[in-house]
């Protein structure tokens, strides 16, 4: 059986190198990463957005694009320890539990884009789950003024 570059695992600091190299002297303004779930792949993108800084190619923004569902306290992390990553949550349904709404509010650079939402079409109509979202946030907001006042 003959193998294709699909069967092969590519080397997320290989190929940072190999693009630093044809990047050398350039400036990089953005660079994006998105498509599936990226958090699926954060250990892969953690490596490749490293060994780019490691090799002096700093984009002026890294955006990460996810449904939020899988944001990890390494993720926020590093995400706040380097100014170039930029966050954008996906809002599909609004159901994020209040764990994930703590990871997702911990960032220091992010955005919630309402997707498959009447706002994201420029209709009216989304005043619900804007209510919920707000009422997760004043909840959450709360919890936290209660958790540094108890310290």
């Amino acid at each position: 059986m003959r193998s294709t570059p699909a069967d092969h695992k590519a080397d997320p600091v290989e190929f940072a190198h190999k693009l630093a190299d044809y990047l050398k002297g350039s400036r990089i303004e953005r660079i994006a990463y998105w498509g599936g779930e990226p958090m699926l792949y954060w250990d892969r993108i953690k490596a490749l957005h490293g060994a780019l800084i490691d090799k002096g190619i700093r984009p002026e923004q890294s955006t990460v694009t996810t449904n939020g569902r899988s944001l990890t306290d390494d993720y926020v992390e590093y995400a706040n320890a380097n100014p170039d990553i930029f966050t954008v949550v996906s809002w599909h349904d609004g159901n994020f539990t209040d764990e994930q709404l703590s990871r997702i509010f911990r960032l220091r650079e992010f955005s919630i884009f309402l997707a498959d939402s009447p706002l994201s079409n420029r209709y009216v109509g989304c005043e619900r789950p804007l209510l919920q979202l707000a009422g997760k946030m004043r909840s959450l907001s709360e919890s936290r003024s209660a958790l540094l006042t108890s310290q």
